[in-house]
């Protein structure tokens, strides 16, 4: 029997849960692959994914941070497993990436380059403390919206690494801290993969890019084609890796309604990447029959008769 290969995502909390539905649509909706998709969740999640995905894993215990993602590792049913962050869409055919990752021949794996710790073009996630207690020569510039990971014994050994050694020294070793001070991936995978010496990936493809400006994207469905600008420069990424804020934005709102209406195979009646986020917040819970009690409350709470008159004015100026 060959080797397992699938796709995972990580998911908590209602807002994560409607960007993973939008990243699992653009899935079946631009790659072409057989390879399964599955979602890693918490016990909400279960319900609100499962006729997204092909198997939705269930946390009992969920952090609610970044770390939830290091769970994958460990909660994934695959011999060979690709992370995708829920805060994208995919844009074309991805099958591709697990030859890709394999050739590199680490067993953990992401998009990013090796730099000399003298060349600071790019931030390092660690501080000195790590370069002396390790003897780093270099560091890792990468984002972590994908992650590849090989079961096998040395896998096992960089992540109980992680686990009992940097974790319980992330302050120490002066890694940055995140949104609201949390300790993140990024850092923990970047330094243990320098310390085990894996080489990131590296392709003239653009594969994945973070969007630095949303007002330089340009994603044409029908043709399969996405251009944003990248550190000045023009580029045409598979992935499209938005950042949790950018996910507010009204662009973003357009395009995940477009992927919603092709999945659905229903039109789009309204721009409603136009009217306010509050509205936009309704929706979602209207889309949920169990929400719908809840919904009036909600409603009767929040949009007075000021907000109306504020929200047609905004509108209409526009």
């Amino acid at each position: 029997m060959g080797r397992t290969r699938g796709f995972i995502t990580v998911a908590t909390g209602d807002y994560y849960c409607g960007l993973a539905k939008s990243l699992a649509m653009s899935y079946r909706l631009f790659s072409k692959t057989e390879y399964p998709l599955y979602v890693l969740t918490d016990r909400q999640g279960e319900k609100l994914l499962k006729k997204y995905f092909d198997g939705v894993i269930v946390m009992e215990e969920p952090t609610y941070t970044f770390l939830d993602k290091l769970s994958v590792y460990e909660k994934s049913p695959f011999d060979e497993t690709l992370f995708i962050d829920a805060d994208m869409h995919i844009l074309r055919d991805i099958s591709f990436l697990f030859d890709a990752f394999k050739e590199n021949d680490s067993p953990v794996d992401c998009i990013g380059s090796l730099i000399e710790i003298t060349d600071t073009v790019r931030p390092i996630h660690f501080g000195d403390a790590a370069i002396e207690a390790f003897g780093l020569t270099h560091y890792m510039a990468f984002n972590g919206g994908v992650y590849y990971y090989q079961k096998c014994q040395k896998t096992d050994e960089f992540f109980r690494f992680i686990y009992d050694d940097l974790i319980p020294n992330y302050h120490r070793y002066q890694m940055k801290v995140f949104r609201a001070g949390q300790m993140a991936d990024e850092p923990l995978i970047g330094l243990a993969m320098v310390v085990y010496k894996f080489t990131p990936f590296h392709s003239d493809v653009d594969i994945m890019k973070l969007v630095q400006d949303m007002k330089t994207v340009s994603w044409d469905m029908e043709k399969q084609v996405c251009s944003m600008i990248w550190y000045q420069k023009k580029v045409s990424p598979i992935l499209l890796h938005y950042g949790t804020h950018n996910t507010r934005h009204k662009k973003y709102v357009y395009y995940k309604s477009r992927v919603w209406s092709k999945y659905h195979k229903a039109p789009v009646l309204f721009p409603f990447y136009l009217i306010g986020a509050e509205v936009r917040l309704a929706l979602l819970h209207l889309s949920r029959a169990e929400d719908r009690k809840q919904l009036s409350q909600w409603v009767g709470a929040h949009f007075t008769k000021k907000y109306w008159s504020n929200l047609f004015q905004r509108f209409f100026r526009r």
